[in-house]
């Protein structure tokens, strides 16, 4: 093989920056020991050419360096020397001197060193609205061309990866994409300004789609020598660091306000009362799925007055452009002087947004309510008397009306308040006082949908004297009873009219009808009170007809309900262990079982036979109860009661018997040797060292 040298034999690819501040070149020698190597160096700024020259005792520490990390190599075969340098530049072998001092022809071929690559995400603010271009920068710089890595990442999730290749100034020509051979610089052509350090800007514009947190990040960048920087892994120690830290940006993209309308448009105006503020009726929404929430929201309108609108019925041209700020979403604007008012837009602290349809409302200031009356007399058929006006109510306004007035009645205290609701700009009203007098009708105030209650002009009073017909009624307004079997029902009722009055009534049970007659009542209030009820189930008491004093009858519909049930509540003791009678400790509390029938609460009566307490009463709540006791003795059931009807006590099981276990006795026998004394036990004397005894007797 023949002696030669090659520069960066592999084509590596070599850059500088902050972190990577030296590079070490790779010299390729193969059959030859140098004593002197000149490289030619090309500035890459300036253009100058610098000539460095390794001499012996630098190649020789270079020779014996490479031995030492290439053991395993045959050392007959090509040898890597790697030579320090810490400028930019190219690079190209000028001479080799060999230690035989011949010179080694070197192989065409150069190497170019260029400042590492580098990319950031220029930041261009940190919001956004949705449906808006993202407006990112990427901002590249290197030797062109370049290509750049990056990646977006919507509300945490990363998308796939996106690139730029070819990135390069305008007009720009490099030798790199057309090399053919290993020298990047020829002889007699210096000019390597392609080389140079070149800054790209690079805009991102995409539609932002979806509302939430947009980060773009740049994740590697590679120059046109082929230098890669990547950002994804820092820890591998061959590719060279980052010198930046502008890596990623962030941004919120904020959902779009919407506003429209709701319950007002050009076919529903809104209606205020003068001098009355209004709610303007916008519903807030938003290009996402609710309303932005607790935010503060600014509304332009226009507004014309009522009397500037032109035929058409739109905006005139001197309309008016208001503006309000909203602290929330719940918060609407007040407005007050009738007219159009047309939404013009919505806006949030960082969204412009849509005004949807509808858009405008008309606000009327509607007449003030009035009413006029007209009046005719309701005449009794039968004695010809007044029993009474029928008003008839005309009014203008909104409806629905409310007319308020007052009664009085001569002789009597203060008026009663009392109203009359009417639908319609047309009403009747009928005044029937149940009892005979002269009474006084004021009709003082009245409101409709738009205004609340306010004065009438001028009071309107009709008056009347009024004799009413004769009439019959339950006092109770819904009246019905509960009743025991075998008694009576009483009902209270009132009449109406001139007295002494007859009253035809009815009972009704199981299909048949018992007509009773109750003649001279001289008393407005009158008390029907039926025979005993036999027979249990549902009876029906109804007014048939009354008759006053002058002899005109009227017909009564009224009726009332009985409900008789077909048994009496009873009371007896439940059995303990299947007896009536239970031993217990001395004063400790007993559950005495009790069973009921009816219709609860209970009201219970009993007594103890064997104390002197007497009569005792309970009110028990439920049909399956107790009664607690902690005294010895026989209890026995005396009455009982439920909500409705007295009842009865089943004779066979109303006693229960309480006995107490007795307590444990001790006593000492008597005998010829023992006698009690003095409240004690004594003994007759004994000899020291005899025996003795004495008997007791122990029960329980």
């Amino acid at each position: 093989m023949h002696r030669s040298a090659l520069l960066n034999p592999h084509k590596e690819s070599f850059c500088l920056n902050a972190s990577t501040t030296q590079i070490q070149i790779p010299i390729q020698i193969n059959q030859t020991n140098p004593i002197l190597i000149e490289l030619l160096r090309i500035d890459i700024d300036t253009m100058q050419n610098e000539t460095i020259t390794i001499p012996a005792s630098t190649s020789r520490k270079l020779i014996k360096a490479a031995r030492k990390s290439h053991k395993s190599v045959d050392p007959a075969g090509p040898l890597v020397l790697k030579y320090p340098v810490k400028k930019t530049g190219i690079y190209m072998l000028q001479k080799v001197m060999d230690e035989s001092k011949l010179e080694v022809q070197p192989r065409s071929a150069s190497l170019i060193i260029v400042t590492c690559p580098q990319a950031r995400v220029k930041p261009t603010g940190n919001n956004r609205c949705r449906g808006e271009l993202s407006n990112v920068g990427l901002e590249v710089e290197g030797t062109p061309p370049l290509r750049i890595k990056y990646r977006t990442m919507v509300n945490g999730v990363a998308r796939e990866a996106s690139e730029f290749q070819s990135l390069q100034p305008e007009d720009f020509v490099s030798p790199l994409t057309k090399q053919t051979s290993n020298a990047l610089v020829r002889d007699g052509n210096v000019d390597v300004s392609w080389a140079q350090f070149h800054r790209i800007m690079v805009p991102l514009n995409e539609t932002l789609t979806s509302s939430g947190r947009w980060t773009y990040s740049v994740e590697e960048v590679q120059d046109a020598v082929g230098n890669v920087v990547s950002y994804t892994a820092l820890d591998d120690e061959d590719k060279p660091k980052p010198k930046h830290a502008e890596l990623q940006q962030s941004f919120v993209v904020h959902e779009r306000p919407t506003v429209v309308l709701h319950g007002c448009d050009s076919q529903h105006p809104l209606r205020a009362a003068e001098d009355q503020f209004a709610i303007f009726p916008v519903q807030y929404g938003s290009t996402g799925k609710t309303s932005i929430l607790n935010t503060p929201h600014t509304i332009e309108y226009l507004f014309t007055p009522e009397e500037d609108l032109p035929p058409s019925g739109d905006h005139s041209a001197t309309a008016e452009l208001k503006k309000e700020m909203m602290k929330s979403n719940l918060q609407k604007p007040l407005i007050k002087q009738s007219g159009l008012y047309t939404l013009k837009s919505v806006s949030t602290e960082f969204c412009e947004g849509e005004v949807l349809e509808p858009a405008s409302c008309l606000l009327q200031n509607p007449p003030k309510p009035e009413l006029a009356l007209t009046r005719a007399d309701i005449v009794d058929k039968c004695a010809g008397n007044p029993i009474g006006l029928r008003v008839g109510l005309d009014i203008i306004g909104s409806p629905p009306f409310v007319v308020y007035y007052t009664v009085k009645k001569k002789g009597q205290g203060q008026p009663r308040t009392q109203f009359e609701r009417v639908s319609t700009l047309r009403g009747q009203l009928e005044l029937t006082p149940a009892e005979a007098g002269h009474y006084t009708y004021t009709f003082e105030e009245i409101s409709d949908e738009v205004y609340e209650k306010r004065s009438l002009p001028q009071k309107l009073v009709l008056e009347q004297d009024v004799k009413p017909s004769a009439s019959a009624h339950f006092i109770d307004s819904k009246p019905r009873k509960e009743a025991c079997i075998d008694e009576p029902v009483s009902f209270h009722i009132r009449l109406q009219g001139e007295g002494p009055w007859t009253l035809d009534y009815e009972l009704v049970h199981s299909g048949k009808r018992t007509k009773h007659t109750a003649k001279d009542i001289e008393e407005e209030h009158y008390t029907i009170r039926t025979d005993k009820l036999r027979n249990g189930g549902e009876y029906t008491l109804s007014l048939v007809s009354i008759t006053d004093r002058l002899g005109c009858k009227e017909f009564l519909k009224e009726e009332a309900k009985i409900n008789v049930r077909h048994e009496r509540p009873k009371a007896y003791f439940g059995q303990i262990e299947g007896k009536r009678s239970v031993r217990t400790l001395e004063g400790k509390t007993v559950q005495l079982p009790l069973r009921l029938t009816g219709t609860g609460p209970w009201v219970l009566e009993y007594n103890n036979l064997d104390s002197s307490k007497g009569l005792e009463q309970r009110r028990i709540s439920k049909a399956n109860d107790w009664l607690e006791t902690s005294g010895k003795g026989t209890y026995q059931l005396l009455s009982v009661q439920d909500s409705i009807c007295p009842g009865s006590v089943d004779e066979q099981s109303n006693q229960f018997e309480v006995s107490w276990i007795p307590r444990p006795e001790i006593k000492v026998f008597e005998s010829s040797t023992t006698k009690f004394v003095g409240g004690k036990y004594v003994k007759n004397d004994v000899c020291e060292g005899d025996e003795d005894t004495f008997d007791i007797i122990l029960t329980g």
